[in-house]
């Protein structure tokens, strides 16, 4: 039986991976939360040698974009010296780390971005994410790294939920139409890391970085109009410029990843296009505004 233990198990990616536990009879998982364990603090992530893990997957983060610029200190607590700490636990240990990274980490592209793309990350959010990405390679435990984009789900807040939150008080939203990226569903993102896993319990790989977002580009315009246009049609989502919508954090452009060499490694990872993948989780909100 593989042993799993899940930090961050409140957020999006975390309670993601608690709905697939039943279906995973196979695996004995673990569930953390911030309270549990914290992994700013050493001494807490020490409590985990109370458990007999054989991989460790963190989801712990700290997420917030545009007050990262404001809380520097904060994102590189959470983002970097935690992950340093928990890198040298799984190390000594002996424990494989899935750690969850992000499409921020990389510079400016103007094609789908590959793992060996440039990293220049261009906020304080990417730079505290590279900086945990540096420990966690630099201390060298058995790894993966997984960096994803544009993460939504039905549970805590994301784009997908704002969106259709604001469309239920407004006539009409303006969103950004000149930044490209790749939506990224957490359920199809949790299945991905346990297909990992799984491949790798079975027929050990050396330690990697991947890449992990649906199929498939868009703009936050075009994204926007898709999560609307069935259930609030009333909405008009109007396109404007990043320039007119000023943010604390700069943003990319273009960030759109090139997920083929996860589905080369492990060929039980499937990638679902973004519509489709979209159409499940509303689905699932729907579902949970009915009970």
């Amino acid at each position: 039986m593989i042993k799993i233990g899940v930090l961050g198990s409140q957020g999006q990616l975390g309670k993601e991976l608690y709905d697939l536990h039943n279906d995973h009879p196979e695996i004995k998982w673990t569930f953390f939360d911030r309270k549990t364990i914290d992994i700013t603090d050493e001494a807490s992530i020490g409590q985990l040698s109370s458990y007999d893990l054989d991989y460790i997957v963190n989801a712990a983060a700290y997420t917030a974009v545009d007050a990262a610029e404001d809380e520097e200190e904060k994102a590189f607590a959470v983002n970097a010296e935690g992950v340093k700490y928990l890198a040298q636990y799984c190390k000594e240990a002996g424990i494989t780390l899935i750690h969850v990274s992000t499409d921020y980490v990389y510079g400016v592209s103007d094609k789908p971005i590959i793992e060996d793309g440039v990293i220049k990350p261009i906020n304080i959010y990417g730079k505290s994410k590279q900086r945990g990405e540096d420990y966690v390679q630099t201390i060298e435990p058995h790894y993966f790294i997984v960096r994803t984009s544009w993460l939504y789900s039905s549970y805590g807040k994301n784009f997908v939920k704002t969106m259709m939150r604001l469309a239920q008080s407004r006539n009409e939203i303006s969103v950004v139409s000149d930044q490209v990226g790749s939506p990224t569903f957490a359920g199809d993102l949790a299945k991905a890391i346990v297909a990992l896993i799984e491949t790798d319990n079975r027929f050990p790989m050396d330690s990697d970085i991947f890449n992990y977002a649906n199929l498939g580009s868009i703009t936050w315009w075009e994204f926007a109009k898709a999560i609307l246009a069935e259930d609030y049609p009333h909405c008009k989502v109007l396109p404007i410029t990043s320039a007119e919508y000023s943010t604390k954090a700069q943003r990319s452009s273009y960030s759109v990843l090139d997920s083929s060499k996860i589905t080369a490694k492990c060929p039980s990872v499937q990638i679902l296009p973004w519509k489709d993948s979209l159409s499940i989780c509303l689905d699932q909100i729907r579902q949970s505004k009915s009970k």
